[in-house]
Parts: C-alpha cells; structure tokens; sequence
C-alpha cells in the first residue's frame, strides 16, 4: 500500500492519460489488496462477503470464502480520493479514474466452484464469488487507457467560489462513462529526455527488431534507426542429469544481437550497423555444432580446449567495385566522409 501511495503522489502533478492510468490501477490496486487480504483471513476489521447475490441454482450451493469486493472499493475510496477534495478540474479527473479503476474490480467478479463427489462425481458444486487475476484488470485498464476522452476545462461560479467541471472536447464521440478514463492535457514527448516531466527518452533502449508492437525499434525509437552490436555471453548447455544426484553441464558461448535506439543529431544515422540475419538461419562454423539462430541469437560450443572457432573468411567477388562506387558516393555526399 506504500508503493501505491508514492505512485500515486508521483503522478499526482499531470493530467494525461498517463497520469489517468496510474490513478486507475493504483486505485483498483488498494481495492484488490484489501479484498484479498479479507478473504485469506490477514485482516482482522473484515471477512468474507456474507451477502450472496442470487440463490443458489439447481446442483450447486454456496460455500467456500467469497471475497468482499464492495469492502475493498470502500477502503480505496477513502484511502486514494483522500487529496481530492479540491474544486479544480484536477482533483474532478483524479476522482473519476479513481472510481473507474474500483469499478473495474466489481465488474470483473466471477463465480468459482468446486466440485463434490465420490469417484470425481460432480454431484454438488460450492461455489463462491472471487477476484480475477490482476492481470485481467490490468490488461482491461489499458484497453481503456487506448480509448481515453480528452475532456475540456469549464468553470462554474457558485456560492462557494468557483468550481471547475470536465466536458467532453469532442461532441461527436460517445460521451465517456463512469467506466471510461478522462484526461485534458496531451501527453509530452517521451522520445527526448526531459527532466521536468520525469522522462529519460528512449536513447540507448534496447528494442526488438521483429516485432511491430511498441517494444519494435520502429516505435520505440521514434523513427531514428537503431545501432546493432553483438554480445557474447557464457551459458550453462548441454546439460545431463546423472543418477543419483548431480547435474553436469557444459559451457557454451551464445553470441546476442542487441539493438539500441540512436539518438538525435549526433552523427549516428550514418553509422554501420550488422545487418540481423533471418530467424531460423543455421550457422555452421569450423570446430562447432550445429545450432539455429533464432531472432538473431546463436550457439556457439567451445572447443575441448576452450578455444573458439574463428570467423570464416569473407567469400571473393561478392561486390565488385564498380557497383559499390555509387553507393560510396551517396554515403560521402551526405555524411561527409
């Protein structure tokens, strides 16, 4: 609950739709901890939730510890809109993705049951209410966080002074819901390092060159090109199990194809870089095994007197000098060689 606490004042200064995401999870995480804690009898101001929904149905009956989800969003409501009693629009936003965090708690519970029965019969089923897995309300939040509103600030006089109210900026989209997250200020740009919004940027991050999702060298760096190096790391292989009892293993080398983000204006577009070779490519060197490389990853096995095999040597007339004058040309015109 600490940690939850310091993400949630660290966060407190933006009103992005990060800042959004960071109040929703954290406020569901206080729900969700305090639940648990409830249910696993760790707590002693609460238990199980005593007020089933529904009767029991035909074959099944209620049993088990079912977890009081209504008393866990009541302590995180306390605990995370404590700071938001502010009449600015701020505090309105917090307040909003807080309760839809907790929200997503209650929506997510599910009946679990268990099976009663001689020879694995299932003649009477007990069956409780329960959580899900984190994660599901996790990956369920960040769906939100994809499909947040932008709101607009407006202000109202009343007779305590002015208040400031969200709107939604847009509307022709569906107005947002007590489920939905709201923001009103855009994100800053997390590609450069700022120290005034807590961003490092993505300079030296390292990236998958196959993938198309956010952790791809395309995304990640912000269209700047990536740089390739290649990293030689000792590993345990080959290992046997030998009875009764140890393990032995020999030692191979498995050579990495990392590729880290470029930065901006520094000269490092121009620079060479190993082209990765398709996944799935076999490598066969002097001396050692067989191996496949996939995603740009190969084994490498030592020798039996820990000598490695050296570099085959580049094939003859791959490139003759006339076609590669054209390309040296281009390359001195624009990095000045």
């Amino acid at each position: 609950m600490q940690a939850t606490a310091l993400l949630v004042r660290n966060s407190g200064g933006g009103t992005t739709r990060e800042s959004a995401f960071v109040h929703a999870i954290a406020s569901a995480g206080v729900a969700f901890a305090v639940t648990r804690s409830c249910a696993e009898g760790t707590s002693t101001i609460c238990g199980c939730d005593s007020h089933h929904k529904g009767p029991p149905g035909e074959g099944w009956k209620w049993g088990g510890c079912s977890e009081d989800a209504d008393f866990g969003v009541l302590v995180s409501r306390e605990f995370a809109d404590a700071r938001e009693n502010r009449p600015d629009a701020r505090s309105a936003m917090n307040k909003h993705n807080n309760e839809a965090g907790r929200t997503t708690i209650l929506d997510h519970m599910h009946l679990k049951c268990k099976c009663h029965g001689l020879s694995g019969s299932c003649e009477v089923k007990t069956c409780w209410w329960a959580q899900p897995d984190f994660r599901a309300i996790g990956d369920f939040l960040k769906d939100k966080y994809d499909s947040a509103s932008e709101m607009v600030v407006e202000k109202h006089r009343e007779s305590r002074g002015w208040v400031e109210t969200l709107r939604a900026k847009y509307a022709l989209f569906k107005p947002p819901t007590e489920r939905d997250l709201v923001y009103y200020e855009n994100s800053p740009n997390f590609c450069e390092p700022n120290p005034e919004t807590g961003s490092f940027g993505t300079r030296d991050r390292t990236c998958n060159v196959t993938s198309h999702g956010i952790d791809g060298c395309d995304l990640l760096c912000c269209g700047r090109g990536h740089n390739t190096r290649t990293e030689k790391r000792k590993e345990k292989c080959h290992c046997i199990f030998h009875w009764c009892c140890y393990v032995s293993c020999q030692e191979c080398i498995r050579i990495y194809d990392v590729h880290t983000c470029k930065a901006v204006g520094t000269g490092e577009a121009c620079s060479w870089a190993e082209s990765p070779k398709s996944p799935g490519k076999q490598d066969l060197e002097p001396g050692s095994a067989l191996s496949t490389r996939p995603q740009g990853t190969r084994t490498v096995t030592r020798r039996p007197g820990g000598q490695l095999p050296g570099p085959e040597p580049p094939a003859h007339g791959e490139a003759s000098l006339a076609l590669l004058l054209p390309f040296l040309t281009l390359l001195w015109m624009v990095c000045g060689f």
